[in-house]
């Protein structure tokens, strides 16, 4: 029996041993199942147990904190003035920078050496040798930026994973020697088989759906939990590269989404086509008369089993009743994962190796009438070499700050129309500026008004052009300044100290926490559990923020933690209460009160489950409905149950189960669904009609009622003019003649009742 994700296989247990937590030191949650090795190892950590700085970091990375490893200041902590690529925390609680280039001193690489002329503190400066330094042609793709070759063995300064004498190659176990790289070179990922890889001489290729003139295609329409495929009712057209849907206002349910799920050739292993392109048109039509747009994910990629999913929002969104071209970078820094946050490289990769679904959205109006998908296609790799090909090792070869399999875009951090020709068709983002150390944005595009955007300002950052800071969030500083940066002042923010930080006693007893708090005040102070937990109604805080809890129970066993926040942000400690006797408590689930809910027909039903138990274990909590299927509308996430618009057909049992790696427990509750039947109301606009011969007359029919009555028009006596149109509740006459003076009557209808009600239609021509 294999180990759940997150867990590793050890040697206790009686056969085939136990699973336990993966030991990361908290920068992964992930690993090994039997070797224990940590994967995806985050906040620039590295090694088996991710307990090692990454190279260009120093500190603990044992400490298990998300700023463990702190940028090396070597002079400076961002390129070009980062000169030596390692440093380490020396004996004195200093960083004493390991490899400083040619020129540089200090402790951290902050001085020159006579000979050397320049300031390497200030951005964009280093030492160098007069006006022309030695000719050692060094590769500027894995050499340290603002850096000269030693002048006596002419050997580059390279970055961190790169080597050679000129920088020209990268070490063991990393590839794609990229300039915009600050460690030069990527590391290796083959799915866990090996790390050693090189660059490849694949070449760029593209995939395309196959639209048959007999009209196949391979699509489907899909909502995002794959719960509900509908691949009828597409239109081709082949000569365009078109499929469309035209009836979505038929299958949309509400504010629905739903999405072209692509063919087969577009899933399975896709790692080829990282750092490629998904490009395609969009076009969609929605009613302008009734509903509205809304927002949702733009494109989704889903593996196997739904597992894991990242998504993609348009940036610019999608303008209704026009051409949208999209050029989609398939790259990490181009997707969020489910819970907000970039995925890594290694998470990216392991999602294009594993695709079950490629989604892009097909519904953005309550009311859409039909959306076509034109001109799709995917970049891949593909093996050896053909003519008229580029080379994926040529596009690092695309001069003035360009990319591409024929250099037909502006590279990552330039924006422009590369296509003119000229070297100044690409220039850097001003975001707020074009040096690199204050250069936040890594990308931009060209608004309609002419003026750049920046669209990936960092937290903190805020502006077109990340130019100014967010004071609202505690953010100060001068981006606009060569050096300047947003920050928050971490010494403003509060200093909190807890004490004891554990604590062992029994049954029955009164234990006391202790939270002092330093800083410029107000402070707002709460204690909680890390759990999700209130605190036991036994539970008081002090005046000085003391946490008291008497009569203490096994159940309040578990970690607490004091936060303090001010103006200026917040930190936060953490105790450990033991309670001695205690063991490990079975989950237990229950539904919020009320579990019977009854609810009118048309509105929503929302119902809360919530999980009980010291939780020292992953668990998972879903919803089902007794002897029959969830409703396809319902949403179940994290414990809650939302229906909206309900129907009479979802009244019923719904079970909460909630489940670890030791326990199962369910709870149930009830909904009932009142459709509060209303006889239909009827009036009629206008109450009499007067026209002369040939004038067109027209009545209104104007209904109330539940369910929604259906409206009948008749002639009191005689026959209905044949070109008489009713449509919509409106009787309506284009030409009324002198013989179509008469009594008229509207009936309106429902499973309440039926109510009619009668008008006159009068002709000036009669005497």
């Amino acid at each position: 029996m294999d180990c759940d994700s997150g867990y590793t296989r050890t040697g206790g247990g009686l056969y085939l041993g136990l699973c336990e937590p993966c030991q990361c030191n908290r920068h992964s949650s992930e690993c090994d199942p039997e070797t224990g090795t940590c994967k995806n190892c985050q906040h620039n950590t590295e090694g088996d147990m991710c307990e090692k700085c990454a190279p260009g970091f120093y500190g603990d990375a044992r400490g298990g904190s998300p700023t463990s490893c702190q940028p090396c200041p070597c002079p400076l902590t961002e390129s070009p003035n980062q000169f030596s690529p390692v440093c380490e925390l020396s004996s004195d609680g200093q960083v004493t920078c390991t490899a400083c280039p040619a020129g540089h001193t200090g402790r951290r690489c902050e001085s020159c050496i006579q000979g050397y002329t320049g300031n390497p503190l200030r951005p964009g400066d280093y030492c160098k040798i007069g006006p022309v330094g030695p000719d050692c042609n060094c590769d500027s793709r894995g050499t340290v930026p603002n850096t000269q070759c030693d002048p006596n063995n002419l050997q580059c300064t390279c970055k961190s994973y790169v080597r050679g004498l000129r920088c020209s190659s990268c070490k063991d176990g990393y590839f794609y020697l990229d300039q915009s790289n600050q460690q030069g070179c990527l590391a290796c990922w083959c799915n866990g088989l090996t790390n050693q890889c090189s660059s490849s001489s694949y070449y760029r290729d593209e995939l395309r759906p196959q639209l048959g003139s007999d009209g196949s295609h391979n699509f489907a329409l899909t909502n995002r939990r794959l719960s509900n495929t509908i691949t009828d009712g597409f239109e081709l057209d082949v000569t365009r590269r078109e499929v469309k849907f035209a009836r979505l206002d038929s299958v949309q349910k509400e504010r629905e989404s739903l999405y072209f799920s692509l063919p087969p050739k577009f899933r399975g292993n896709k790692v080829e086509s990282y750092g490629g392109y998904l490009r395609f048109t969009l076009e969609t039509h929605g009613a302008q008369d009734a509903g509205g747009t809304f927002r949702d994910v733009d494109i989704e990629i889903i593996t196997s089993g739904q597992r894991e999913r990242m998504y993609h929002l348009f940036n610019p969104a999608v303008k209704m009743y026009e051409d949208n071209l999209y050029e989609i970078l398939l790259r990490e820094s181009t997707f969020q994962l489910s819970d907000g946050s970039t995925p890594t490289r290694e998470a990216f990769l392991r999602i294009l190796s594993d695709i079950e679904a490629i989604l892009i959205r097909a519904t953005y109006h309550s009311i859409t009438s039909y959306t076509s998908l034109r001109d799709l296609r995917m970049d891949t790799a593909s093996p050896g070499y053909q003519p008229g090909r580029c080379l994926m090792a040529e596009e690092l070869n695309c001069q003035d700050n360009t990319e591409g399999e024929r250099c037909e875009r502006c590279a990552t951090g330039y924006y422009g129309d590369s296509t003119t020709g000229t070297p100044n068709d690409c220039r850097p983002c001003p975001c707020p500026l074009t040096v690199p150390s204050n250069q936040f944005s890594r990308s931009c595009y060209l608004e309609s008004d002419g003026l750049v955007t920046c669209d990936r300002c960092p937290p903190g950052y805020i502006g077109r052009k990340c130019e100014r800071c967010d004071t609202d969030r505690g953010y100060t500083g001068n981006p606009t300044e060569v050096g300047g940066r947003c920050q928050r002042d971490e010494v403003l923010k509060p200093v909190v100290t807890v004490n004891p930080t554990e604590l062992e006693d029994t049954v029955g007893q009164t234990i006391v926490f202790q939270c002092n708090v330093q800083g410029p005040g107000p402070f707002n102070v709460i204690w909680s559990r890390i759990d999700g937990q209130g605190l036991p109604n036994r539970a008081q805080v002090g005046p000085r923020y003391s946490l008291t809890i008497r009569d203490v129970q096994e159940t309040d066993a578990g970690r607490y933690v004091c936060t303090a926040t001010n103006v200026h942000g917040s930190n936060r400690q953490y105790v450990n209460l033991i309670v001695l006797g205690s063991k490990q408590q079975p989950i237990r689930v229950y539904i919020e009160p009320p579990k019977e809910r009854s609810v009118d027909q048309g509105h929503s039903v929302r119902f809360v489950c919530v999980a009980q138990g010291e939780m020292q274990s992953n668990y998972i909590l879903s919803w089902s409905k007794v002897g029959g299927l969830m409703p396809n509308k319902a949403i179940d996430q994290n414990g809650v149950l939302v229906i909206p618009n309900v129907r009479p057909e979802d009244g019923g049992t719904y079970e909460c189960t909630g489940s670890d790696m030791f326990n199962m427990d369910t709870d149930r509750a009830t909904l009932v669904v009142s459709a509060q039947q209303v006889q239909p109301t009827v009036r009629i606009e206008p109450t009499f009609q007067t026209v002369n011969e040939f004038e067109t007359a027209e009545f209104r029919c104007v209904t109330t009622g539940r369910p929604a009555p259906t409206v009948e028009w008749r002639r009191g006596t005689g026959t209905m003019n044949p070109s008489a149109v009713i449509s919509g509740g409106v009787l309506r006459i284009p030409a009324a003649l002198r013989s179509d003076e008469a009594q008229y009557f509207c009936k309106a209808s429902n499973v309440a009742g039926t109510t009619e009600v009668r008008t006159i239609l009068y002709n000036k021509s009669n005497p």
